[in-house]
């Protein structure tokens, strides 16, 4: 089995990683997460001997992290899984994240911090993440579809869609920005509206997300 998997930042990618390491062994998933944030970014071909794991052995292979899907999408007989969440509070919880411990690796980071930037300039340095790094894979190109407003719920379809002999053993959310209940989070109207026209794409990507994953429901589980 082969999975190619897009962590996006603050989706619930970490908690998810260590799930995949749970159910297919850490020597089995393989990370790659490129700098992969800043404007001017072009993907490169995968590493050589993640390309020679993923067409030459029979064993499972996971390559997980930061990178455009292009980097893989060639892949035969890949299943590509993703995570969506609401633009808006992605992109609100980023930029909350960054402040409070930036990422010096970070090009888009350093600008947050260097210039001051307002929630809605942040948007504008990095607008349609998720159309951007799932290019040239449409939603209904992934296998699975994960709907961070509906955390357990997605951990348990993958599980039944990919590991049904497997016990799911929820835990604490790793990275979780325990800063998103107060009040800075509360944005006016208008900067949403600023932010959701910023992405706009990454909305309509969204809404088919949330479609893509409800379809996966009833198909594998029924409904809940």
């Amino acid at each position: 089995m082969r999975i190619i998997g897009n962590h996006m930042p603050k989706v619930g990618g970490l908690t998810f990683r260590s799930h995949l390491e749970t159910i297919y062994g850490k020597r089995n998933v393989f990370h790659d997460y490129t700098p992969c944030q800043h404007p001017d970014y072009v993907s490169e071909p995968p590493h050589g001997y993640l390309l020679k794991r993923l067409r030459h052995t029979n064993k499972t292979t996971v390559i997980y992290g930061h990178f455009f899907m292009e980097r893989y999408f060639n892949i035969p007989g890949a299943n590509f899984i993703c995570w969506v969440r609401n633009p808006v509070e992605r992109v609100i919880s980023h930029y909350y994240y960054w402040l409070k411990g930036p990422d010096p690796d970070q090009p888009a980071c350093n600008q947050l911090i260097k210039k001051g930037l307002s929630i809605v300039d942040f948007a504008r340095l990095i607008p349609n993440m998720f159309t951007k790094r799932f290019y040239p894979l449409k939603v209904n190109d992934f296998s699975f579809v994960g709907l961070f407003e509906d955390y357990n719920d997605s951990l348990k379809l993958f599980y039944d869609m990919f590991a049904p002999e497997k016990k799911i053993v929820f835990d604490v959310h790793i990275n979780r920005n325990y800063a998103r209940n107060t009040s800075e989070y509360k944005l006016s109207g208008k900067m949403k509206r600023e932010i959701e026209e910023i992405n706009s794409e990454d909305m309509k990507l969204y809404r088919s997300g949330v479609k893509r994953y409800n379809f996966l429901v009833d198909k594998y589980r029924g409904g809940f």
